[in-house]
């Protein structure tokens, strides 16, 4: 299993509090509470060795790969020379080093806080359901947030971007199956870049409508005690 990190956006770095992932928080760095609270972390589904972290090639990313060499060694890092036209692809970039094709893949966008309750592991959700996504969502009404809507049997039937369609918010973590379901969303959102993208970007949660559309079930999971983190850097 492997996660992908993306963090080379616009602002992984801004004067007013310097490199994002490394801002101090609850006597740690940001990156470092955030992915240690992560239950596929934690219970070792995921070892140092299967993170990609995605940088822009900048002066602050150099910064960044020394602290993860460090604090993640056998991470992997992916320079790409220029800010994309969205999260989702950057992550293509990501893609390239996989090499194990039907290993799930997370992307985490490492800007909200969670916990999961009664968590068991990613491996037995895929094995116990005939699922292609999983995505962990709460409660929320605020236009800040991408947006799901969940139908009785409890299965996702439509996502949006920065739209309230619904009461459900993405935590920002998408969880696929393996490699070809993740690109077989990425080919529906760059078909569909007019319906999806949202200022100008192509976004994680959108491109889930291509798995839907397939037929696949995405199912959504549900979390607990969340913080959004657009708020502690606008305190």
């Amino acid at each position: 299993m492997k996660c992908i990190i993306p963090l080379a956006g616009p602002d992984f770095y801004r004067k007013e509090y310097g490199i994002k992932p490394l801002t101090k928080y609850n006597e740690d760095t940001l990156i470092n509470f955030i992915l240690n609270s992560r239950p596929w972390i934690y219970n070792k589904e995921i070892l140092n060795e299967d993170l990609i972290f995605i940088l822009r090639d900048t002066n602050e990313s150099i910064i960044f790969e020394d602290y993860a060499n460090k604090s993640y060694p056998g991470s992997k890092i992916v320079k790409i020379p220029e800010i994309t036209q969205g999260a989702l692809m950057t992550v293509l970039s990501g893609l390239s080093i996989i090499k194990d094709f039907e290993e799930p893949i997370i992307i985490d966008l490492v800007d909200i806080i969670y916990e999961i309750k009664n968590y068991k592991s990613i491996e037995s959700m895929f094995l116990e359901s005939n699922i292609n996504a999983i995505i962990p969502y709460f409660k929320s009404n605020e236009d800040k947030f991408s947006y799901l809507i969940i139908d009785d049997s409890n299965k996702v039937i439509k996502t949006k971007e920065k739209d309230v369609i619904s009461d459900n918010a993405s935590a920002g973590t998408y969880i696929f199956r393996n490699l070809s379901t993740l690109l077989s969303a990425i080919d529906f959102s760059i078909k569909n870049k007019e319906e999806v993208m949202y200022n100008n970007l192509l976004f994680i949660c959108p491109s889930v409508n291509g798995i839907i559309d397939q037929n696949s079930i995405v199912e959504p999971l549900k979390v607990k005690l969340v913080k959004s983190l657009s708020s502690f850097f606008h305190e």
